[in-house]
C-alpha cells in the first residue's frame, strides 16, 4: 500500500498508486503512469516469453501441420477422381442406351415396313419404358 491522497474533485482519500478516484473517477497521472508502466513490463515479459519457444519446436509442429494438410488433399483428390469417374461411367451408360434405343427403333421400323410377319404397331402399354413408341408406317 502506498501513500495516500485526497482526490481534488471529492476531497476522498485513497492510494497514490490508483489511477483513478474509486468514489468520481477523477484521474490520478502519477498512479496512471505507474498502472501503464506496470502493463508495459508484463507485455515485454510475454514477448521474452514468446522467444523462448525453441525452433526445434515450432519445425517441428509445422512439419506436423503439413503432414496433415497433405493427408487432407490427397483424400480430396482421392474423392474427385471417384467422382470423375462415377460421372463419366453413368454419361457413357446414358450414351449406350442412347444408341442402342436408336438401333431398336431404325431396326424395328425397317423390319415391319419390309414385312407383315412381325406384328402391328405396338400399344404404348406393351412399349419398353425407356424407348419411346414407334410411329405407324
Amino acid at each position: 500500500m502506498g501513500k495516500q491522497i485526497i482526490c481534488s474533485s471529492c476531497g476522498a482519500e485513497f492510494d497514490n498508486d490508483m489511477a483513478k478516484c474509486p468514489y468520481c473517477g477523477t484521474m490520478n497521472y502519477e498512479g496512471a503512469e505507474k498502472e501503464y508502466l506496470e502493463k508495459l513490463e508484463d507485455v515485454r515479459e510475454d514477448l521474452d516469453d514468446l522467444n523462448e519457444v525453441p525452433l526445434e519446436e515450432t519445425k517441428d509442429e509445422l512439419k506436423k501441420q503439413g503432414r496433415l494438410i497433405r493427408k487432407v488433399l490427397m483424400v480430396a483428390i482421392i474423392i474427385g477422381f471417384i467422382l470423375f469417374g462415377w460421372i463419366m461411367l453413368s454419361e457413357k451408360a446414358y450414351e449406350r442406351d442412347e444408341k442402342a434405343d436408336f438401333l431398336w427403333k431404325s431396326e424395328n421400323t425397317h423390319c415391319r415396313s419390309q414385312s407383315s410377319v412381325y406384328p402391328p404397331y405396338r400399344s404404348e402399354s406393351s412399349q419398353h419404358p425407356h424407348r419411346p413408341p414407334l410411329l405407324p408406317p
